[in-house]
């Protein structure tokens, strides 16, 4: 079912070895199993994940920059007192499958672990980003980024908390905090909110839930 996601994504392409270029590294990858729990603590689903053990990429091959900005918790409380003390309406967003929505720039091949293979082969090119990879969070950001701030140009991103964007007017209080994929959203004009959301979704569908309940 996880080879089948990227498969459907056209995430990866099957290669065989003699067919990566002698100047290329080829990275690890492995499985992680995963225990994802609700807000109170209750079973949600078990996972299983392909990963890229980001260890084995080399800088200048197959990753270049690398950072990505996340909100400090401080941030992240001010978004929440912001939201109650306005008395906004509030709502979560969050992105299954994130990183695999950002085509990579780099050249990136990856060894599936030991017993997968796709089409024959163990090795596979990767089209867009896996999670564990160095670059990844950083192209999901820019991503990201790009689609808030194309929806409207008075949506300001904060200059001290790049996670955080605003727009304060006499027709429109609106506040979100990104942290990755998950989003926190405060607002007072549902036809706003309505168009930011079908703004989003026109590239990226977005999960939404009617309250802050959790957030990683």
């Amino acid at each position: 079912k996880e080879l089948q996601q990227f498969i459907d994504l056209d995430a990866i392409i099957p290669i065989i070895r003699g067919d990566v270029p002698n100047d290329k590294n080829i990275a690890e990858s492995k499985l992680v199993l995963q225990v994802k729990l609700q807000a109170d603590g209750s079973l949600d689903k078990y996972k299983v994940r392909l990963v890229a053990k980001g260890f084995t990429q080399i800088y200048g091959v197959d990753y270049y920059e690398n950072f990505s900005p996340t909100p400090m918790i401080g941030g992240v409380r001010f978004v929440l007192i912001f939201i109650l003390q306005h008395k906004l309406k509030r709502a979560s967003g969050d992105v299954t499958g994130a990183f695999l929505k950002c085509t990579l720039k780099e050249e990136v091949y990856l060894r599936l672990p030991e017993g997968l293979e796709l089409k024959g082969s163990s090795i596979v090119k990767l089209i867009k980003c896996l999670y564990g990879l160095k670059q990844a969070a950083r192209d999901w950001y820019e991503l990201s980024d790009k689609i808030i701030r194309s929806f409207d140009p008075d949506l300001i991103r904060s200059e001290t908390e790049p996670c955080i964007y605003f727009k304060m007017s006499e027709a429109c209080t609106f506040m979100m905090s990104v942290h990755v994929d998950d989003y926190i959203f405060g607002y007072e004009n549902n036809n706003y909110f309505s168009a930011f959301l079908k703004h989003f979704e026109a590239t990226i569908k977005m999960t939404i839930s009617p309250e802050v309940d959790f957030m990683l």
